[in-house]
């Protein structure tokens, strides 16, 4: 089961982190009414966690259960191809400059661990501590969906799930009002893999209630109360830190199951065959984002003698959306495809 207009979402929040880091200070992003919003942007990565959760149930729902070796084939050969390029291209980008990388770093950074540590966390390609955090969902994933998600009552899971979600913002809120907690410390725990479980968790207990539940649902009315919603949270006076580790999972969950529904206003607009080939591309948008604009900003900058930050950030982009395109076409989509063959042949063959 695949749900087409999801995908293009995906795009748009890999999008809006990309403009997060790279464009806060470019037209139009700069101005007050927007301000807002674009320095939250990094819920992106918020969304893509409850996301992740709730394709993964979509995706093995009509499986009895999941046999592991197939199931981490499958997620090495997706995340992994774009990431190793973009560690390469970063490295590049390092040699140019001729910084020194410490070689404990790269080793955590390859292994994707980097994340449980606070001096590795956000170095080298940061952007990837989420993958760090997914490694953790995927490795955990198969064993709650052969052993809870399958025997267990949906209320039941629900409820622990909720609970699991109330107590991770809690103790999020808690350890940043802390005054034994310095501040170093309490930036990296938005970043610490434990304390987005509960965003994969919100996706998964969603994906469930969708295959088994129908809703009856005013989709337009609900649709616009969520934006507004989400709006009236972005701009209020609550600190951007706290969206960051779940707060919003109830605002995407609800967001991710109107997108779901074919009576949606913009389902239809969202299935566009060029629109579900930008979310294809999202993960290398998001992945590439650092290498692509260190190096092109080099570029610029260093040897072309040219510093218009405005043109920079949207030629930028448009090289990034390309890069990233052709390494969805020429190298992540194939070696996913030959991959899965093989885990199915080899399974088979069991």
């Amino acid at each position: 089961m695949r749900i087409e207009q999801l995908t293009f979402t995906r795009f748009i929040a890999a999008v809006a982190v990309v403009v997060f880091h790279f464009g806060r200070d470019v037209f139009p992003y700069q101005h007050p009414l927007l301000q807002p919003l674009v320095f939250s942007a990094n819920v992106g990565v918020s969304y893509f966690f409850i996301l992740s959760g709730f394709v993964m149930i979509i995706a093995y729902n009509k499986q009895p259960t999941i046999d592991y070796k197939q199931f981490y084939i499958s997620r090495i050969a997706r995340i992994f191809p774009a990431f190793l390029i973009s560690v390469l291209l970063i490295l590049i980008y390092l040699v140019v400059l001729g910084e020194v990388i410490d070689k404990n770093n790269f080793y955590l950074q390859i292994l994707l661990l980097h994340t449980w540590i606070k001096k590795y966390c956000m170095t080298l390609n940061f952007p990837s501590w989420s993958l760090s955090v997914e490694i953790l969902f995927y490795i955990l994933f198969p064993f709650f969906f052969n052993y809870f998600y399958k025997t267990t009552k949906k209320e039941t899971l629900f409820f622990f799930i909720l609970l699991f979600w109330i107590i991770s913002q809690l103790l999020f809120i808690l350890i940043q009002h802390s005054e034994q907690i310095q501040l170093e410390n309490k930036n990296y725990f938005q970043f610490f893999p434990l304390l987005h479980l509960n965003e994969f968790f919100a996706g998964n207990i969603l994906g469930l209630y969708l295959i088994s539940k129908s809703f009856s649902l005013k989709l337009s009315l609900l649709s616009l109360s969520v934006f507004l919603l989400l709006l009236l949270l972005l701009h209020s006076n609550i600190p951007s830190v706290y969206f960051h580790d779940g707060l919003l999972a109830p605002v995407f969950c609800l967001l991710i199951f109107l997108i779901s529904s074919d009576s949606w206003f913009l389902s239809t607009l969202f299935k566009n065959k060029y629109l579900v080939i930008l979310g294809e591309i999202s993960y290398g948008i998001y992945i590439y984002q650092l290498p692509i604009y260190k190096l092109s900003s080099y570029l610029f900058v260093n040897i072309l003698k040219f510093n218009q930050p405005i043109f920079q950030f949207y030629l930028n982009l448009v090289i990034l959306i390309i890069f990233s395109f052709l390494s969805y076409k020429f190298i992540e989509s194939p070696i996913v495809k030959y991959t899965k063959a093989f885990a199915s042949n080899s399974f088979i063959n069991k």
